[in-house]
């Protein structure tokens, strides 16, 4: 009698199909067909959502499993940002290329608002009249992720005062904010305040390490399951 194969079929959602190949691939096992793509319809539907919240193409495929957590400074970082991001002020400071914006978006996806200081200060600019509405928007959602804070040359008064408001309105609601920057916290509070660090108060999470796109093993691809930065 032929020997029966006690492989299961994989079902379920693209993330579940691919988490149960690379267990199977990690114990020895070969599934008999790797898990196929979502159907197109099920695919843009989503990335028009994830377009929507920010989120770059080159993202799309970025999860907390495929983040290269591996060492235990990094397996540490992963941890903090994943368990304390939604009741924690957070500042995720270091150079770039370290994984900072992989880690932001997957908090996206589960429903965080993620936007750049300058976005929004585009926001108002549009229409000073809706300022108040702005202020509100980013001052009360459940979290707020900040990036790109302090990249270039200096930040304005306009840009000092709106982080001000809504950094303010956010320690008045106790709503969580996630800081994504190059600078420490040090150079941080002078280009922006003190005022703004005294109501967050955010714990430091330093990517201590040198970027990722330096590294020849890695390679970027916006193919789901892909790693990235």
């Amino acid at each position: 009698m032929a020997e029966t194969s006690t492989v299961k079929p994989i079902g379920g959602s693209w993330a579940e199909r691919l988490r149960i190949v690379g267990e199977r691939e990690a114990r020895g096992e070969y599934p008999p067909d790797p898990p196929s793509p979502p159907p197109p319809e099920e695919r843009t539907g989503r990335e028009d959502r994830w377009a929507k919240k920010g989120i770059q193409p080159i993202h799309y495929g970025s999860t907390w499993d495929n983040w290269i957590a591996d060492t235990p400074a990094k397996e540490e970082v992963l941890r903090t940002v994943r368990e304390r991001a939604w009741r924690t002020n957070l500042f995720l400071t270091g150079k770039n290329g370290t994984g900072k914006t992989h880690l932001a978006v997957c908090l996206t996806k589960e429903g965080a608002t993620y936007r750049t200081l300058r976005d929004i200060g585009l926001e108002v600019k549009a229409d000073h009249n809706l300022r108040g509405g702005v202020v509100r928007r980013y001052g009360t959602c459940k979290l707020l992720i900040l990036e790109e804070i302090c990249m270039r040359d200096g930040a304005t008064d306009f840009e000092r005062e709106l982080f001000f408001e809504i950094a303010d309105m956010r320690w008045g609601h106790e709503k969580p904010t996630v800081l994504i920057t190059n600078q420490s916290p040090q150079n941080f509070a002078s280009e922006y305040g003190v005022g703004v660090m005294d109501r967050l108060r955010p714990l430091p999470v330093v990517f201590g390490w040198e970027s990722y796109r330096k590294r020849p093993d890695l390679r970027r691809s916006t193919e789901e399951g892909a790693f990235h930065v």
